[in-house]
């Protein structure tokens, strides 16, 4: 009976980890755009192009570094702490 309530104690406990990690996620990415426009409209009206390129190329970027080395890193840092693995190919 204890390791049931265990069991499903760890899944609510994922979930919530997973929920929360979506949440600040879409959090930074709209804090990005923020900053492209506020950006966009502290320049001239022929460089805002050249202003939101530059913003939207920052955040590609970031999201293929992060898929490249934090999920290496993350699961590197699983496996030394004996949690589960968290990379894109274990989803």
């Amino acid at each position: 009976m204890l390791t049931a309530l265990q069991a499903d104690l760890a899944s609510v406990v994922e979930g919530v980890n997973l929920v929360w990690v979506l949440t600040v996620t879409f959090l930074i990415f709209f804090m990005h755009a923020g900053f492209a426009m506020l950006e966009a409209g502290q320049v001239r009206a022929k460089n805002v192009a050249n202003q939101l390129t530059k913003n939207l190329l920052t955040w590609s970027i970031g999201v293929i570094v992060f898929f490249l080395r934090g999920a290496a890193v993350s699961a590197i840092v699983a496996g030394l702490t004996g949690g589960a693995a968290t990379t894109v190919a274990d989803a």
